[in-house]
């Protein structure tokens, strides 16, 4: 997968402004105000709903599960390095489950057709459209297959990919941004966002996990 660089981030300016809009709630984005960028105004002032209950590690979670399955990856990383987040957010992180809603019956119509044809009906007895598990990148269904054998069927859900391949460019970009913050130099940002990139290529590959 490949990683662009900062410059090429601003085609993503949608996806940039969003997950700035997450830090921001949690009131983890202090530290962009620091750089020249053309959407800064937006970090300041805003604290959406009141936080003071919940702990900084409490909130950098929440802030990773509403970003999505890439940066849920990310935390599962940071969670297994307490030598450099620290104990609390390694603990922390370790509860991070996605919140996601299942595709909805024709978004997972439209994936099969994608993926086995416009026939794919033909090589199932019945589908389950109802949903066995949800996770953040697929979902499992019941099948049967024509001869009879039950089978799990598991389906990539729409559109992740793209998302996750443009999340990744977004991340390069803030890691070039937090090597250059002492604060945040010390986690190595650019080397976890190296580390990331082959395990979410890994996650989205479903045939590799087929072959295991």
């Amino acid at each position: 997968m490949k990683i662009t660089a900062i410059p090429q981030l601003y085609r993503n300016f949608k996806r940039w402004r969003e997950i700035l809009a997450v830090l921001r709630r949690y009131g983890l984005a202090d530290w962009l105000t620091h750089f020249r960028l053309p959407f800064r105004d937006a970090l300041k002032d805003r604290r959406g709903v009141p936080l003071s209950k919940y702990t900084r590690e409490q909130r950098v979670r929440m802030a990773l599960t509403d970003l999505g399955p890439t940066f849920i990856k990310l935390g599962q990383i940071l969670a297994s390095r307490p030598d450099l987040v620290g104990p609390g957010l390694s603990e922390e992180l370790k509860q991070l489950r996605a919140n996601v809603a299942p595709d909805q019956t024709e978004q997972v119509r439209e994936t099969l057709r994608n993926e086995l044809g416009k026939g794919y009906e033909s090589h199932f007895q019945t589908i389950d459209f109802k949903p066995l598990a949800t996770a953040s990148i697929g979902q499992v269904h019941r099948a049967v297959l024509n001869d009879g054998s039950r089978v799990v069927l598991k389906v990539q859900r729409s559109g992740i990919e793209k998302k996750m391949q443009q999340d990744m460019e977004v991340l390069a970009g803030i890691a070039q941004l937090a090597e250059r913050v002492d604060a945040l130099s010390v986690w190595g940002p650019g080397e976890m966002v190296r580390q990331l990139a082959p395990m979410i290529t890994r996650e989205l590959d479903f045939t590799r996990e087929r072959q295991n």
